[in-house]
């Protein structure tokens, strides 16, 4: 069936709903993993983001060696499924075993119990996520159409962790406060159950499309692997490829640190409260919504290229100009001792 509008097609809700689960982790590891590993698991500092940088560096080879191997897998439910329904069962029990420790901690497991799970959670985002993506290309072949689809599957993913992280300052975590393992045990938990819920319905939702699709015609071949890794260094070999993951290291880095630090900063130096870094937490609701009408007229107006370039710019001088006084505005608004 041909649908004009994808509004109309129900795989393109179902699609676009499996990056709340992917949303929900980026926030716990964007915000809350650093100040949580610290100020509850009592790892050091450095220790933990040595553990967390282990786990990201792990994920950049497991996204390669899975989307490849997925791209060549021949299955009755279709090439890209299975995986998605082994990050099913491994993604939320490995979220609510990171927030609600399943063994004693001491201060000399700690740093394991914390490197473990973060390796656990990124494989099993990297079974659920990347699958996922690859999956568009084979449910629509055009191109404009395709780029509405990834808009909804952004928009899901946004909404999905900045909305979990709005409820968690205001009930959770900012109600018991940063270094208090309760409120990380109820995020923990119903963390665990959307992310499921998300998985789920996304791949009941596209299985049907997805096994209808032609099998893999050269299959992932164990026995040579070796070759199977050739064949993705001939991938990332592309120049295009590797300017674009020097920017997105150097973008992600810069990012990494402001958000890591965002709790810290926050709370420790402005002094906020759990409910007022819940309401700055609302104000982010509206991007997705301002970029879906504006980035289309931006691109046929000046071109794409030029139109990222121009955002990312605006982007910046908004941070630098601008932020600094909206936080000292913010905790006037909400500084009852006033």
């Amino acid at each position: 069936m041909t649908y004009r509008k994808p509004e109309k097609n129900p795989v393109y809700w179902f699609y676009g709903s499996a990056s709340v689960a992917f949303g929900i982790k980026n926030n716990a590891f964007s915000y809350l993993l650093l100040i949580y590993s610290t100020q509850v698991l009592g790892v050091p500092g450095y220790l933990a983001a040595m553990a967390l940088a282990i786990a990201m560096a792990w994920d950049a080879v497991s996204d390669l060696l899975l989307g490849h191997w997925s791209d060549k897998t021949q299955s009755r439910l279709g090439r890209r499924h299975p995986f998605m329904y082994a990050g099913f069962i491994l993604l939320p029990v490995s979220f609510y075993a990171l927030f609600n420790p399943v063994i004693e901690l001491t201060e000399g497991n700690s740093w394991f119990y914390l490197l473990a799970t973060a390796v656990l959670i990124r494989t099993a985002v990297t079974l659920v996520e990347v699958p996922s993506v690859a999956l568009l290309p084979d449910l629509v072949k055009d191109y404009d159409e395709r780029n509405k689809w990834l808009v909804l599957r952004h928009s899901f993913g946004w909404y999905g962790g900045n909305g979990i992280h709005v409820v968690n300052m205001g009930f959770w975590v900012g109600a018991y406060g940063v270094a208090v393992q309760t409120g990380y045990s109820v995020y923990g938990i119903v963390g665990a159950l959307i992310i499921a819920a998300s998985i789920l319905i996304s791949s009941l939702g596209t299985q049907k499309a997805a096994a209808a699709m032609p099998q893999p015609t050269e299959p992932f071949r164990f026995t040579e692997i070796w070759r199977e890794i050739a064949q993705i260094g001939q991938s990332v070999s592309n120049t295009n490829f590797m300017w674009l993951f020097i920017y997105s290291l150097f973008v992600g880095a810069a990012g990494g640190m402001s958000t890591a630090l965002y709790l810290y900063n926050v709370t420790y130096f402005f002094e906020f409260t759990g409910s007022q870094i819940a309401v700055t937490g609302l104000f982010v609701f509206a991007s997705p919504a301002i970029s879906y009408f504006l980035a289309p007229a931006l691109g046929r107006a000046i071109g794409k290229k030029h139109a990222a370039m121009a955002a990312t710019h605006v982007d910046r001088c908004f941070n630098v100009f601008f932020v600094g006084d909206l936080v000292t505005l913010g905790s006037s608004l909400f500084d009852t001792r006033r």
